[in-house]
């Protein structure tokens, strides 16, 4: 498996132009929980989930020739007042039942491809960086170019480290102290399995033929 030739980490990262593109999932990371504050609040524990996209458009390249990534980091819910909920739904072309998202499957969105819109936010220094803003199925007759990243998947309960070390500094720094990634590393005793990124074989939900993943 072959490690990412950028830092998805690093400020001094190209950030991908502002516009829509065909793009596809090329980075799943369970990135495990961590405490935060909303609006002041209370401290609480929120898992967190990482997608990345490689933008697959031949004439959209950094200044070496690699292609641009997108991220976007979302709370590991599939609760409907959530973020990640309805952003899956878009991709899909159609709302998902309350089935469909307790049961759904991270693990197809791997490879999946969609239409991308990247947008620009400004930092309070004045720098900009690349948001990942919403994503949609891909439109009928176009056919993205070919990948250059290979597609890898990250699962904080089931840890593969050969994975985990191909990930950027502050990615992994985030995994390796959350308490899911704690346990996970502990001597195995009698561990239940871990609740994975992955459904309940035995209970999957079958989506429509022309949704994308």
């Amino acid at each position: 498996m072959k490690a990412p030739s950028f830092n998805e980490n690093s400020d001094s990262f190209e950030p991908c132009p502002a516009g829509v593109y065909a793009a596809c999932l090329v980075r799943l990371i369970d990135k495990g929980s961590r405490q935060e504050s909303y609006q002041g609040g209370p401290l609480a524990w929120k898992r967190k989930i990482l997608l990345g996209f490689e933008i697959v458009d031949d004439e959209t390249r950094m200044t070496d020739g690699k292609p641009f990534m997108a991220y976007r980091e979302f709370t590991f819910s599939m609760h409907e007042k959530g973020a990640l909920r309805p952003f899956i739904g878009g991709w899909a072309g159609k709302a998902l039942t309350d089935q469909e998202a307790r049961e759904f499957d991270f693990s197809r969105l791997l490879s999946a491809f969609g239409f991308v819109n990247v947008v620009h936010k400004i930092r309070t220094d004045g720098t900009y960086r690349a948001e990942l803003q919403s994503i949609s199925k891909l439109p009928k007759g176009i056919t993205p170019a070919a990948l250059v990243n290979k597609p890898i998947m990250f699962d904080c309960e089931a840890p593969d480290l050969a994975v985990l070390e191909k990930l950027g500094k502050r990615t992994r720094e985030a995994i390796e102290a959350s308490p899911e990634f704690k346990k996970a590393m502990q001597p195995a005793t009698s561990k239940a399995p871990p609740l994975s990124i992955t459904g309940d074989p035995d209970n999957g939900v079958d989506f429509d033929d022309d949704v994308p993943f």
